[in-house]
């Protein structure tokens, strides 16, 4: 006639009615019982410290880390991939074009995502230039000539100037000519 129990762990409302009778007739209650909602999980990932774009020198590492609340499970996605721990750290590997890395987590209160992008800087372009397998200055007898050769690391174009002109490969080799 009188008593308690547990509803159990809820996840949603619950109206729980009880009807009691006597020689007197019947009574009825009622009571509703409103869980708050799971919190939202949250994510938070960085890379070298720092959220957002983040510039790496090329073919370095950089180290992606994430921490996580209210998650049962998170997952890489983009340039990264598979189930990831709740919080955790891990390489990129050297890199040598611009990555972006995306976690989502979720848990009983929804989803959460966060973004950060590696920003490579590309190496400068570098080039040498040689005069008869010498660096300068190199004498040579009177009219005769001198092969020019240059190699050139980085670079997707490469002009001539000075005492020859013209668009020229990025490396390779080619006669002065007579010189007087």
């Amino acid at each position: 006639v009188s008593g308690s129990e547990s509803t159990g762990n809820l996840t949603a409302a619950k109206t729980y009615t009880i009807t009691c009778t006597g020689a007197g007739g019947s009574a009825t209650d009622s009571v509703t019982v409103n869980p708050q909602a799971a919190p939202a999980p949250t994510v938070d990932l960085k890379l070298n410290g720092q959220d957002g774009t983040v510039t790496i020198s090329y073919n370095t590492a950089g180290t992606l880390s994430w921490t996580s609340a209210n998650a049962t499970a998170c997952t890489a996605s983009v340039d990264w991939s598979g189930g990831k721990a709740i919080s955790g750290s891990e390489s990129t590997g050297n890199l040598t074009s611009s990555k972006t890395y995306t976690i989502t987590c979720t848990g009983a209160g929804g989803t959460a995502i966060d973004t950060v992008y590696a920003s490579v800087q590309s190496p400068a372009p570098t080039v040498d230039i040689k005069a008869n397998n010498s660096d300068g200055p190199v004498t040579i007898a009177y009219n005769t000539a001198a092969t020019l050769s240059w190699t050139s690391a980085n670079a997707t174009a490469c002009t001539a100037s000075g005492d020859w002109s013209g668009g020229k490969a990025i490396s390779g080799s080619e006669s002065t000519g007579n010189l007087t």
